[in-house]
């Protein structure tokens, strides 16, 4: 009996992990976005689009400026990377690592070493 429960038991494992999405699959698409401080109010506001070749383009605004960003992005472990390259000056290159916490296929938060977070909502 066990011979015969055990494979199936395997199976529906294996099933039920395979449809469950990538977390880079996730986060393909576009996204609305407030920068929360570490006391939880809204200092930046924006939208970022995550394509499924691994880049990105965003753009942020707070009350008195904007600016865009473009670059490549992966997960790796529980950690969201981004390789910025700055829109208007390539000069304002640089590598960012944030901690991932996927809420749901619509809802994530990115938090940064300092303690303040990003929220995003999907968009589409």
């Amino acid at each position: 009996m066990l011979r015969r429960v055990l494979p199936a038991a395997i199976c529906a494992l294996l099933l039920s992990t395979s449809c469950k999405r990538s977390v880079d699959s996730a986060l393909v698409g576009y996204w609305r976005c407030g920068v929360m401080n570490a006391d939880g109010l809204l200092e930046i506001a924006g939208e970022a689009r995550f394509a499924s070749d691994h880049t990105f383009t965003e753009h942020e605004w707070d009350t008195t400026s904007s600016r865009s960003n473009v670059g490549n992005w992966h997960v790796r472990g529980d950690k969201l990377v981004l390789d910025v390259r700055g829109e208007a000056d390539l000069r304002n290159a640089k590598h960012l690592e944030f901690s991932l916490a996927m809420h749901d296929q619509d809802h994530f938060t990115l938090r940064q070493t300092d303690g303040a977070e990003s929220r995003f909502e999907r968009i589409n």
